[in-house]
């Protein structure tokens, strides 16, 4: 009886300390301001989202670390977790793990394709992590709700916090360079016209009239704006 008691003690006082914490904690007015414009946008998944998905909870295993780099991590199953960083390597391992048991079958693992087209349905900013909650769009049996962690460092800052989003998400479809398609360019296009079927660039040289765009080995010569030349 003693014990339950300072159990409960114990529980509420770290409640409480939750409480204090959450309410200390308040977000700068330009990243509250753009957390709710961005809300009830669509945007293009530049990586792949995991989902995994039990009888009783589901984990969103799909992170985005302050270095820009992605690693999925969930817990697949009660004391069963895993990390990797590639969706294929997560997978792979949780399908593994998935097979030792009959509790852990009950599980499912779903995955969101990078290049789907999403729709931000919420977003939870706290101090050091920024939730982003998304939706695969469908019927009401097709579609699928997911989130991917923007991991950050306290203190973040607004111009920290959009370099994260933009590791995972695309304003734009053609900075999702097409992988299942021919890409066609012509003479006479803009540069704009280019990189909305190539993406970004990954160098630009302006020479007056005349501009550069450096796709690994290809380089696109446009004089006055239009596509005149290829080396």
């Amino acid at each position: 009886m003693y014990k339950f008691a300072a159990n409960s003690f114990i529980f509420m006082t770290s409640a409480m300390n939750g409480r204090i914490e959450a309410k200390d904690f308040k977000l700068q007015p330009d990243i509250q301001a753009w957390c709710d414009q961005i809300t009830g946008e669509e945007y293009w998944l530049k990586t792949e989202v995991i989902r995994v998905r039990g009888t009783f909870k589901s984990t969103d295993a799909t992170n985005v670390f302050p270095d820009g780099r992605i690693y999925h991590q969930g817990t697949i199953s009660k004391g069963v977790q895993i990390s990797a960083q590639t969706p294929d390597e997560f997978t792979n391992e949780a399908r593994r793990k998935l097979g030792f048991g009959e509790k852990q079958n009950a599980a499912t693992i779903l995955t969101i394709d990078r290049g789907a087209r999403v729709y931000i349905h919420d977003i939870e900013a706290g101090k050091k992590e920024v939730k982003v909650k998304l939706t695969l769009k469908g019927t009401w049996y097709s579609e699928i709700k997911s989130t991917i962690r923007l991991k950050l460092d306290k203190g973040y800052t607004l111009k920290e916090l959009k370099k994260s989003f933009s590791v995972a998400f695309a304003s734009e479809e053609f900075e999702i360079k097409h992988a299942i398609r021919t890409d066609e360019i012509a003479a006479g296009m803009s540069t704009h016209q280019v990189t909305k079927v190539l993406g970004y660039a990954d160098k630009k040289i302006a020479l007056g009239a005349k501009t550069l765009l450096v796709y690994d080995n290809l380089v696109l010569v446009f004089i006055d704006d239009q596509l005149s030349d290829v080396d």
